[in-house]
């Protein structure tokens, strides 16, 4: 969504064609941008990674108020399906009380589906070769992975 004006082109090319869309999103993006594309946009995979304004801007730089308030806004307005992501990602939102917190949020909006995604490593080479230094996150183990999703009902 940041190449707002492209995506907003080939989402309209793509329903002139009877081609269904969807849109891949972390929600950090004026409102106007969604308001541009939900013409055009059968679904949404919108990612939450924490509802804890802190714990986001520590694991990512920024806040989470524009992300949450836009999943609000879509949840209210937009008629086709959003399908809520979590990733888990050890060492940063991978706590039952942030697990919680998600959920208590999602029980105030409208989507159609929830997964969870495990944190996977297969990124840790692009570090290397840019001279970053790797993130300290954890790959969540199956018994971790299966109390969230009891959490979640799924």
């Amino acid at each position: 969504m940041l190449q707002i004006d492209f995506l907003g082109e080939l989402l309209k090319k793509c329903k002139e064609n009877g081609i269904h869309t969807a849109v891949d999103t972390a929600g950090n993006v004026p409102w106007k941008y969604f308001e541009f594309i939900i013409p055009y946009t059968d679904m949404f995979l919108f990612d939450v990674k924490c509802i804890s304004e802190n714990l986001h801007i520590a694991g990512t730089g920024a806040s989470n108020r524009l992300i949450i308030e836009n999943l609000m806004t879509l949840s209210s307005v937009f008629k086709g399906s959003i399908f809520i992501r979590i990733p888990v990602i050890g060492s940063f939102n991978d706590t039952k009380e942030e697990m919680n917190k998600i959920k208590e949020f999602l029980n105030n909006i409208n989507f159609d589906k929830i997964e969870l995604l495990p944190y996977h490593n297969m990124g840790n080479n692009k570090y290397t070769a840019l001279n970053r230094v790797l993130p300290d996150y954890i790959v969540p183990d199956k018994n971790k992975m299966d109390k969230f999703q009891k959490i979640f009902g799924i």
